[in-house]
């Protein structure tokens, strides 16, 4: 198996893991999951209008000259041209739907309703998202950007009790700044960019 193919398959393993312990937080406390995960008709529009603002974060992070975020970008940089680099569009494009659905599933899908039951909705919804900032914590400014990130996603799954949008977001806005990254690690490094399916 070549590099890029092994680097998605660890990911994939590791991100669908995450997806597992949060099912199986769902079945130990009783948390519903199925349900959550019915799209309905207003789902997709939901997922439209809701994915603007991510892109629009990514645009922002890309651009900026704020040393925190010039330091967060380049340590991303260097995590996405140390392993993604030469992996192709159809394995990025797997990774994102992964990392989306098993981030989501443990963090929005079982974290917080279970801390919303001990702690009321607004501080379950923080402590969640604590928890999702503290995986992500590559920096500080990283911390405060998964932070964001995760008091946005879940407030969407908790004021429309569904994952589809949530998941579907994080996918999306995962893919994007992949393949931005890996442009940017690619002109960097004098690599054409390129976004052929190429291996995995």
């Amino acid at each position: 198996m070549n590099r890029p193919a092994s680097v998605v398959l660890i990911a994939v393993l590791f991100e669908g893991l995450l997806g597992v312990v949060g099912w199986a937080l769902c079945v130990w406390q009783g948390v519903p999951l199925a349900e959550r995960l019915t799209p309905t008709a207003s789902t997709w529009l939901r997922v439209a209008v809701a994915t603007l603002p991510m892109l629009i974060l990514l645009v922002y992070v890309t651009r900026s000259r704020w040393a925190p975020i010039v330091e967060l970008r380049s340590r991303v940089e260097w995590l996405v041209g140390e392993l993604f680099r030469d992996v192709g569009w159809l394995g990025l494009a797997v990774v994102s739907v992964t990392a989306g659905f098993g981030e989501e599933v443990l963090f929005r899908g079982a974290l917080q309703p279970i801390a919303e039951r001990s702690l009321g909705s607004t501080t379950g919804l923080i402590a969640a998202s604590l928890c999702f900032a503290l995986a992500h914590a590559v920096t500080r400014a990283y911390f405060l950007f998964a932070l964001a990130v995760g008091l946005y996603l879940g407030w969407i799954a908790h004021t429309f009790d569904e994952l589809v949008t949530p998941i579907a977001v994080h996918a999306l806005y995962d893919f994007v700044a992949l393949v931005v990254l890996q442009r940017s690690v690619r002109r960097h490094t004098g690599l054409a960019p390129t976004l052929d399916a190429g291996p995995p």
